[in-house]
């Protein structure tokens, strides 16, 4: 299934970049939704791929040089 026709896309911050905990509180999901508002996909640290649409969780995806904030995206 493809996404076209997509009407919006929502970004949102949950966590501090200036502090680090050991263990992750927040993660990165992504929730995908028809026209309707029902849930066809979710993807996040415990479901990490969708393969009908073609989105992967990944964590650690940076140079360790070139890291500064983000170390999950999808």
């Amino acid at each position: 299934m493809q996404l076209n026709g997509m009407t919006s896309l929502s970004f949102s911050t949950a966590d501090d970049p200036f502090y680090k905990s050991a263990v992750g509180k927040f993660y990165p999901e992504c929730v995908v939704l028809d026209r309707d508002g029902k849930e066809l996909c979710r993807i996040n640290h415990k479901n990490k791929k969708s393969e009908e649409f073609a989105l992967t969780y990944l964590e650690d995806f940076r140079d360790k040089a070139l890291k500064i904030n983000d170390d999950r995206k999808i």
